[in-house]
């Protein structure tokens, strides 16, 4: 991504968490050094970018819940923006960051960013409808309730694969969750900050109301 496409990409994720971020927190005026030495405006904004992001990505019980999965993506990316250091535009790990993110805008908000849609799958239509099958927990089943976080989707997701396999544990959720939290792990999904898996108990939250089988 070149320096005009990650600057539209910030303002794009600041105004899309405006309700989460302190009033005029980017304005950036006051000064900020480090053994003496006077950071950048760039510097500034990355430092204040990854701090916020972390914290309404991972560590507010309260903004977490109030999320829409929009607002969640684009905590992912300031913070991911806020990680980078001066010498990359993006990385691998930033730019999947930042692709989840995009396919969540309409279609006239992603065209700044269409050649890094496209640049990174090279492959033909039928290879991007494989690819975005890659991950089929992370599709809404339209039979559910609205998810209040969004590990919501996949954690039913595999509940009904589980449910599929062996339909037993339908009426044995204290057996069934713990297997939603290890098909979770597996992908990749655990709990705010990425390091412990769930606990069973949570999982239940995501099932109440969920018609499995």
């Amino acid at each position: 991504m070149d320096s005009k496409s990650i600057e539209f990409l910030r303002k794009l994720v600041i105004n899309e968490l405006k309700e989460f971020l302190p009033k005029g927190c980017f304005k950036l005026e006051a000064e900020l050094s480090v053994n003496g030495k006077e950071f950048s405006w760039d510097e500034k904004w990355k430092c204040m970018a990854a701090m916020l992001g972390n914290r309404i990505c991972y560590e507010s019980d309260c903004n977490i819940i109030n999320l829409t999965p929009k607002q969640y993506a684009a905590s992912k990316v300031l913070y991911a923006l806020g990680n980078l250091t001066e010498s990359e535009e993006t990385t691998t790990e930033a730019e999947e960051v930042i692709k989840d993110y995009l396919h969540l805008l309409p279609e006239q908000e992603k065209e700044p960013f269409v050649s890094l849609l496209k640049s990174n799958r090279k492959q033909s239509d039928s290879q991007v409808i494989l690819s975005e099958n890659i991950k089929p927990w992370l599709k809404p089943d339209p039979r559910d309730p609205q998810p209040e976080q969004p590990w919501y989707t996949p954690a039913r997701y595999f509940a009904r694969q589980l449910v599929n396999e062996d339909s037993t544990l339908l009426t044995k959720r204290d057996i069934l969750t713990p297997k939603v939290v290890q098909h979770l792990t597996k992908v990749g999904i655990k709990k705010r900050g990425g390091i412990k898996p769930f606990d069973p108990g949570t999982i239940k939250k995501a099932l109440t109301n969920v018609i499995l089988g």
